[in-house]
């Protein structure tokens, strides 16, 4: 596809057009393009470094993506809050610790909130407990790799009765985190995240999934993914008692 910017002087077409329509519509490539952007770039394109700098184009992160106050939902058909401590063996050296909110809306748009900071180990419990009094969450999910469970076991204790909010575990299962964090890849496409306009780790968040698989930090992503999978883990789980279920973006 022709690109915008100057080109050869043999090529007569205009930004957009395709080389060859007749094998693949300008379409048809758009598709293409924001399903996988790497193989569209090295196979359509021809241009392979192109489609392994960043995995998602920065086009997919206009205005459109903030919500101020004003406009964030008052109702949600779920909520649920997922943290990554970044405290296990696998994790970097200051790495950065990821408490993310993600709230369905009636229009099925996915809103975001986050705290993403530098947390001792000592405060994150606290820190989620006052988040999730915020956020009202119907499920918190704590990564749960080597010692990290613990942090469940303290966040039960902190919340006495333990019945404020059902809370789970969450290993990996093996999967890397890139790999995880590409589970996004559908809802960014579509454009369906909305994040909080005044909050610093959102934009934190953005500029790490804007920079992903490159970027130092990717804390805030993989805390987000842990928010799309925990509700899609309980469905399942519940569908294999109930087949009538709906699925998650219908609760």
């Amino acid at each position: 596809m022709r690109e915008e910017g100057p080109g050869p002087a043999c090529d007569p077409r205009q930004p957009g057009d395709a080389l060859w329509p007749e094998f693949k519509s300008a379409e048809d490539l758009e598709i293409i393009r924001r399903q996988d952007l790497r193989a569209y770039a090295a196979l359509y394109q021809q241009d392979p470094v192109h489609g392994s700098t960043v995995e998602w184009p920065a086009d997919l992160f206009g205005d459109w993506i903030w919500t101020p106050a004003e406009h964030w939902p008052r109702k949600f058909k779920y909520r649920v809050v997922c943290v990554d401590a970044s405290k296990g063996r696998s994790d970097k050296q200051g790495d950065y610790s990821a408490i993310v909110f993600m709230g369905i809306s009636v229009e099925d748009l996915l809103y975001v909130d986050a705290i993403v900071e530098r947390i001792p180990l000592d405060q994150i419990v606290r820190k989620t407990i006052v988040f999730c009094d915020q956020h009202k969450p119907l499920h918190v999910g704590f990564e749960a790799e080597q010692f990290q469970e613990l942090l469940v076991h303290e966040f039960r204790r902190q919340c006495a009765d333990g019945a404020r909010w059902p809370v789970y575990m969450m290993r990996c299962e093996g999967v890397p985190k890139v790999a995880r964090i590409r589970r996004l890849s559908q809802y960014v496409i579509h454009r369906e995240f909305r994040f909080k306009a005044d909050s610093p780790g959102c934009r934190l968040l953005v500029d790490q999934l804007m920079d992903f698989p490159l970027a130092d930090h990717d804390d805030g992503p993989d805390a987000l993914e842990m928010c799309i999978r925990l509700p899609q883990g309980l469905c399942d789980a519940m569908e294999r008692v109930s087949p009538l279920l709906p699925p998650w973006r219908q609760w």
